[in-house]
């Protein structure tokens, strides 16, 4: 996203009173940097920051790194998780829209064959010129769906066999976000009924295929993040406008259906911010002559392609629509991850999508449940079914983000002493780096990048000063989903202008051990 455009995102949700903007770094509250080989030191000066800190760590010591003078006796099987390590396993997949142009052998402008004949033709937000895309997918949402299972279940096959086999390593598979969504830019949601296949539409569809992929034995120790579903569901109106919007992510833990069952074990993570690119414009709603002029060819008349909620002021997906589904998604066995956070056997951890993460909703829980006395419960997951806690004060020990056009931002981060954040990109395949931008007035400061990134923080106190340290998991594999034959096999499903699909794994680190002292 540009430096415009979140600064338009951003004012246009303070003036609706929809949120307040993130301090920008400079001034009273700034930040300092020195860098030390593949680490960053952060010093914070606010005044609240200090005194909060010591008073989070007189109660809670992590194990490990802290001031001497800081540090408690404590053990090391003081840990409360049956988990030791937790590895990263990002699925690289191009999600975006295909490039209406792509440059040939020759190195000139040519239509991309993906898009020529497509009525899914749209341009992004924002863009000073025509940038023009299209929707990849089967007209059939049943065989789009389908596609995009078989290919997704060639990756977690591709990442099981890649992954670390210790039982007390938790692995995680993040797919991107935009993973399911069709050629019209959503699935329609439909009256579904799990179960029965001549009421199960698209939506039932996907989360009945992942369902199966993670009732095996041998995903125990494996916790998923199946990229994000975009869905819409037509209102009784005539308005064509009237639609609502939905972006979320079915998240799953493995488990082996001889020993338990599905409580407890199936989630889905509403996002709650739209973002300017996470639709396209559709032609309809544009100069069809500049279409016209520009791909060169007449375009199909139908056009079934979704409208941009972004183009009629609506910052934000239907997320209070999904009180309305709480009875049914209850019954089918999913639970809703209302604020971002969650206990998984005995580990604290958050899960945003995109722009939340830079919007800092897993953070603003955190905030506002402190403030408002620790009276906000999370789901709490474990092999003896599914609990509600309060959201831990230590902050996540990991965290997890699904994104299309997102890095990793430090200043959203809510991570405890040696906590580690993974985040898969739909957008990118670029390498895991962190850098200190001093070139750009928009995103200076430290910065991440990559397609798929890990980043660990740690906390460092003295009487004057917080200061943290960040550093990229640099210890982290590459490997193809498929070999020469890999357009062939995604082609008609996901755009082969980009990159290849690959399975990024990052070797296992400690999981921080948490004391609770009196608590």
């Amino acid at each position: 996203m540009s430096c415009n455009d979140i600064a338009t995102e951003l004012t246009s949700l303070v003036e609706r009173g929809d949120a307040h903007p993130p301090q920008e770094q400079g001034g009273a509250g700034c930040l300092k940097a020195g860098r030390t080989r593949n680490s960053i030191f952060l010093t914070v000066f606010v005044g609240i920051a200090v005194p909060f800190f010591f008073f989070i760590l007189g109660r809670v010591s992590v194990v490990g790194g802290l001031s001497s003078s800081l540090r408690h006796n404590v053990s090391s099987s003081s840990t409360r998780s049956k988990y030791r390590r937790v590895q990263g396993l990002g699925f690289q997949i191009y999600t975006g829209g295909a490039p209406a142009y792509i440059n040939n052998d020759t190195k000139h402008h040519v239509p991309n064959p993906e898009c020529i004949g497509r009525f899914s033709y749209g341009q992004l937000v924002g863009e000073d010129h025509p940038h023009l895309q299209c929707y990849i997918g089967h007209e059939n949402a049943t065989v789009d769906v389908a596609r995009r299972i078989e290919i997704m279940t060639d990756a977690i096959e591709r990442a099981h066999d890649l992954a670390d086999g210790d039982e007390e390593t938790l692995k995680v598979f993040i797919a991107p976000e935009f993973y399911w969504r069709g050629v019209n830019g959503a699935y329609l949601f439909l009256d579904e009924a799990p179960g029965d296949p001549e009421t199960c539409g698209p939506v039932c569809q996907l989360l009945v295929g992942m369902e199966n992929i993670v009732a095996q034995k041998r995903f125990e120790n494996w916790l998923f993040v199946m990229g994000t579903v975009i869905a819409s569901e037509e209102l009784p109106k005539a308005d064509p406008f009237d639609y609502l919007f939905y972006n979320f992510a079915p998240l799953y833990k493995g488990y082996d259906p001889a020993k338990h069952d599905f409580r407890g074990k199936r989630f889905l993570v509403p996002k709650r911010y739209v973002s300017s690119s996470d639709f396209l414009t559709p032609r309809r709603h544009l100069d069809s002559s500049i279409f016209k002029e520009l791909v060169g060819e007449e375009l199909p008349e139908h056009d079934k392609t979704v409208y941009n909620p972004h183009d009629f002021d609506r910052r934000r997906y239907d997320y209070r629509a999904w009180d309305e589904y709480k009875e049914e998604l209850d019954a089918l066995g999913y639970t809703m991850i209302e604020y971002d956070w969650l206990m998984m056997d005995g580990l604290s951890m958050t899960v945003e999508i995109c722009l939340d993460h830079q919007m800092r909703t897993a953070q603003s829980a955190y905030n506002g449940d402190m403030v408002a006395g620790r009276t906000t419960l999370i789901p709490s997951s474990s092999d003896d079914g599914l609990d509600y806690v309060q959201i831990p004060f230590y902050q996540a020990q990991v965290s997890l983000v699904s994104s299309a056009g997102m890095t990793v931002m430090s200043e959203s981060l809510v991570l405890t002493h040696k906590g580690t954040i993974f985040l898969q990109d739909g957008l990118s395949n670029d390498t895991n780096v962190m850098y200190w931008n001093t070139e750009d007035e928009c995103e200076s400061g430290l910065q991440f990048d990559g397609g798929t990134e890990a980043v660990q923080r740690t906390a460092f106190l003295s009487v004057t000063e917080v200061l943290f340290e960040h550093h990229t998991i640099d210890d982290f594999g590459k490997y193809d989903l498929y070999g020469s034959d890999w357009k062939e096999r995604i082609n008609e499903t996901f755009s082969t202008a980009l990159y290849p699909p690959q399975i990024t794994v990052f070797g296992a680190v400690d999981i921080p051990d948490i004391i609770l002292d009196g608590i």
